[in-house]
């Protein structure tokens, strides 16, 4: 028997069983989607896709490798294995819980729905008043989180911050509430929710999550645009994407992963030309000011579109 503490918890629309403590309430004992446990994971035979455009070994982030079986990830300190509805971390010498939390739930997780099919996007996301989501994916540090936290203040409720699971139906796409609560630097905290408690996604980090008194969504909303935030411009504009423009976009800035080598490049390029071709795609250029908010939140409103 199975001795390891484990711990149900719903996040991106499926339920986990993990031997890791996360950010998450706890839920009730039922059939789980993926186990999430810590073991040894043994790389010695597994094939490494070559990483592009990186010099220096020591910048590589993350690593995507196979063998017979099994996908592996390979970060600077911990290794990752997936073999089914399986996934074993081995955090080698790894101790922070707030760093191996956040491996799981922002980085591990979203791979493991994207090894399965689904779209991922790397985005925040939220629901305005009328009923409908919109996806925020941008470049790391164009204020993705800040952006899903001031929309949360001002009404809309938040699916998530930095990981938007697509699923498409009948009716169109909709996107899966991640978890609760939002990742914000310390401006961001003090401008936003000075009195929000937090705790650190990594020791001694300047990044906190918090989880702010703004509302949560708690059901999959039909995605009406997909918002790229741009550029520091001098003024707020917006610009449409053409196919071939929003499909590179959504390419960049989703997780993308598959049980092979040869299908990773196909099945990115298939997921997001089928979104782009489904979804409006646009880009939003603003002054990263913090009172432009008000302003950048009603243009948001006229992308939204009509009532769902």
């Amino acid at each position: 028997m199975d001795a390891r503490v484990v711990v149900i918890h719903d996040a991106y629309g499926i339920v986990i069983d993990c031997e890791f403590t996360l950010p998450l309430p706890e839920q009730q004992r039922r059939d789980h989607d993926v186990r999430i446990t810590r073991g040894t994971v043994d790389d010695s035979d597994v094939h490494f896709a070559p990483v592009q455009g990186v010099d220096d070994e020591d910048e590589i982030w993350i690593e995507m490798g196979w063998d017979a079986d099994r996908t592996v990830l390979r970060f600077h300190d911990v290794k990752v294995e997936m073999v089914d509805g399986r996934i074993t971390v081995d955090p080698t010498d790894v101790d922070d819980p707030h760093y191996l939390a956040h491996l799981v739930l922002d980085h591990i997780v979203p791979r493991w729905l994207a090894l399965h099919g689904d779209v991922v996007l790397h985005a925040g996301a939220v629901v305005s008043p009328r009923g409908r989501a919109i996806a925020l994916i941008g470049d790391p540090g164009q204020g993705k989180s800040t952006m899903t936290t001031a929309l949360g203040l001002a009404g809309w409720s938040i699916l998530g911050d930095d990981a938007c699971r697509l699923v498409h139906r009948s009716d169109g796409w909709h996107a899966h509430p991640s978890y609760p609560g939002t990742r914000l630097l310390s401006d961001s905290r003090r401008e936003l929710v000075p009195k929000a408690p937090s705790t650190p996604m990594v020791e001694s980090g300047d990044k906190h999550r918090i989880i702010p008194d703004i509302a949560l969504a708690t059901a999959p909303s039909r995605l009406a645009a997909v918002v790229e935030l741009g550029s520091d411009s001098t003024s707020p504009s917006v610009q449409p994407m053409s196919f071939s423009q929003a499909t590179a976009s959504l390419a960049r800035h989703s997780f993308f992963l598959a049980p092979r080598l040869s299908e990773l490049a196909p099945r990115a390029f298939t997921l997001s030309s089928s979104l782009a071709a489904d979804v409006p795609c646009v880009r939003l250029d603003f002054p990263r000011r913090w009172d432009i908010y008000p302003y950048v939140i009603e243009m948001l409103e006229q992308i939204e579109g009509p009532a769902a």
